[in-house]
């Protein structure tokens, strides 16, 4: 296949035109260059810190809650519903300190840049 193309005469291509202006080294963020008003750019900045906003909110607050829900079924009585708080509750914070205070680094670490840290590093 190679041997063929060897005697077969490139294309010639045209000369590209320059578009604009060359591109300079130094670049501008997308916010500030882009073709947009004023008030919308400062409505997706106040969107973006809304989110980091929420998402912090979302990573201290408390992500769930252990309760146990015993039903019995009686004879004579009927059913009766007895609801036990095992008062536990879990959210990243703590269960980032726990697994840290256990000496299980690698997971803590882990669990903090992926489901704390990266979220972040998204919005950038």
């Amino acid at each position: 296949y190679r041997r063929a193309l060897r005697g077969a005469p490139r294309p010639v291509s045209p000369k590209p035109t320059p578009a604009g202006p060359a591109p300079t080294k130094t670049t501008n963020a997308l916010i500030c260059d882009a073709p947009i008003c004023v008030p919308l750019r400062i409505l997706l900045v106040l969107v973006m810190v809304g989110n980091c906003g929420l998402l912090i909110s979302s990573n201290i607050a408390y992500a769930a809650q252990v309760r146990l829900r015993l039903q019995f079924a009686l004879r004579d009585v009927g059913s009766e519903t007895i609801w036990v708080d095992t008062d536990s509750k879990f959210s990243l914070a703590e269960s980032v300190a726990e697994l840290w205070h256990a000496k299980s680094y690698v997971l803590a670490i882990l669990i903090a840049l992926l489901s704390g840290a990266w979220p972040y590093f998204e919005l950038l």
